[in-house]
């Protein structure tokens, strides 16, 4: 099969236009692009408010060029604006279909390349010449779609799970809120569930992509909608779990990010059961099923937001200490209406937590089929 340059079948596209053009429900930036080929996530977090902004039209790809090992890429549904960090690529030959050229740049050949000649160190910068220079193997038009249609098929049914995923928690968190406003008093968190921290890995101790029984479970393994991807996932030996074995999180366990990035909040599934926990996240561990779905609802809620935003300490690197969170204040509902609410929300995030699962098998469908046929 002819193997062919990058460059010589497809442009960087790099009109730009006003910023007043830029909305943050269209704003593509390496902020809200996910990692690990999850597309991106709308809205903006800012967009600029100044200067000039870059155009991008439906079908354009989008890739971040700061630490491209993240993989992070979508292929615009809709017309709008992007950093000058988003590299925008579009073919500029009769022979490349634009659908072909978005699986080969959602490669690991190609993100693994671009990682290898990029620029810096702390922060590394895909060298735009060399990813010019990146050879790929261009089949017929005919083959090129039947690629391409099968791998596309694939990520509409991730998208589609996640949509629904999206569509019951909305629904979770309707009844949550219902219940709430039957509250019959406050007590605090520590009387409800215990707050415990992770473990920071011992000196020198490392994280390998090679799987083991005992996955490491960090901040940055979390998207911005707080779903963890186990496709990045790193993990520990033996010799190291056993150093940190009494800090791992489990499965009914609820996550709650407390360094960084923070509020991140999870209700642990099986998938990661007794996962170690990294020390910039807590495990809140309720008695009960109800109860742990509760205060996972409770801190996804607008009052429990308020609890994590109001208690959070720090202007450089902003911190939640484990003692505030066990003193938020959580409107209680009788047990009775608990058991209600449990019977309500149980089979929604059953469903999420299985959706979760089955994601992950079409997550991984799609990157041996990539890593197969580009």
């Amino acid at each position: 099969m002819t193997k062919v340059k990058l460059g010589d079948y497809v442009s960087l596209q790099t009109h730009k236009v006003d910023n007043l053009t830029a909305v943050n429900t269209s704003y593509v930036s390496t902020e809200n692009l996910q990692p690990n080929r999850n597309g991106v996530l709308f809205p903006a977090a800012s967009v600029p408010s100044s200067g000039k902004v870059n155009f991008y039209d439906v079908g354009d790809i989008l890739v971040s060029n700061i630490r491209p090992y993240f993989k992070k890429i979508w292929m615009a549904i809709n017309p709008g604006t992007h950093s000058g960090d988003v590299l925008n690529f579009r073919t500029k030959s009769p022979k490349l279909t634009q659908e072909y050229l978005y699986i080969v740049l959602e490669s690991d050949s190609f993100f693994d390349y671009v990682t290898l000649t990029s620029k810096g160190t702390k922060m590394p910068r895909g060298d735009k010449d060399a990813i010019m220079d990146f050879e790929f193997s261009l089949p017929s038009l005919d083959v090129q779609q039947k690629l391409s249609n099968t791998i596309m098929a694939l990520e509409r049914k991730i998208l589609m799970s996640k949509q629904v995923n999206d569509n019951l928690l909305e629904l979770a968190d309707a009844t949550f809120k219902k219940n709430y406003e039957q509250q019959v008093g406050n007590q605090k968190l520590e009387t409800l569930a215990t707050v415990k921290g992770g473990k920071r890995l011992p000196k020198g101790a490392p994280l390998t992509e090679v799987k083991t029984q005992h996955p490491y479970l960090r901040i940055t393994d979390y998207s911005k909608n707080g779903v963890p991807s186990v496709q990045s996932m790193q993990y520990i030996t033996e010799e190291v779990f056993d150093k940190i074995s009494r800090y791992v999180i489990n499965e009914g366990e609820v996550f709650l990010s407390i360094v960084g990035t923070i509020g991140i909040v999870d209700l642990i599934d099986e998938r990661l059961d007794n996962a170690s926990l990294t020390e910039n996240a807590v495990k809140i561990h309720a008695q009960t099923t109800a109860m742990a779905h509760y205060l996972y609802l409770y801190l996804r809620s607008d009052e429990g937001r308020h609890e994590i935003d109001s208690r959070t300490v720090g202007t450089t690197q902003k911190k939640l200490a484990i003692t505030r969170i066990k003193d938020f204040d959580v409107g209680v509902i009788s047990e009775t209406d608990l058991q209600e609410f449990e019977r309500t929300v149980s089979p929604l995030i059953n469903m999420v937590l299985a959706n979760r699962s089955e994601i992950d098998t079409l997550v991984q469908i799609r990157d041996s089929l990539l890593q197969e046929l580009i």
